[in-house]
């Protein structure tokens, strides 16, 4: 499961899945605290996804595959000034998206809001495929 915040349609943010299908979640009522990774010029951090680990085993400072880690933007311009992948002590990093970051949230604390939305969007697949429909959801609840 892949998904990026689409548009806004008030109240209402749109979630697109690779798929296809779209799921409509009001973030500012029912998820104010929900976050979007940092990766805009703007940004002083980016958020990067441990992607390859050379060593195959948790590594020295205790990033695993999946695991999310913020880099300083600027250090990062010094080596490439289109940063798409980074290397860090035997790790590859590619920045990361949306599911990435809810995702990791949710393995790491269920309390956070993208962690919620995380396992809102997971119910709503597995919903989806057990009554084999395509649907397309609109969620207006906690």
């Amino acid at each position: 499961m892949n998904y990026n915040l689409g548009e806004y349609q008030d109240p209402y943010f749109v979630f697109r899945f690779d798929d296809g299908r779209w799921a409509k979640i009001n973030l500012a009522e029912d998820y104010p605290k929900y976050r979007l990774p940092k990766n805009n010029l703007n940004d002083d951090e980016w958020h990067f996804t441990a992607i390859e680990n050379k060593y195959r085993k948790k590594t020295e400072t205790g990033y695993n595959l999946g695991d999310i880690r913020l880099f300083k933007y600027k250090e990062l311009r010094k080596y490439n000034t289109i940063i798409k992948r980074h290397r860090s002590s035997g790790v590859l990093y590619k920045v990361s998206n949306q599911t990435e970051l809810d995702s990791y949230e949710y393995r790491q604390n269920l309390n956070t809001d993208n962690a919620k939305v995380y396992k809102k969007l997971i119910d709503m697949i597995a919903d989806d495929i057990e009554t084999q429909y395509s649907i397309n959801y609109m969620v207006t609840e906690v």
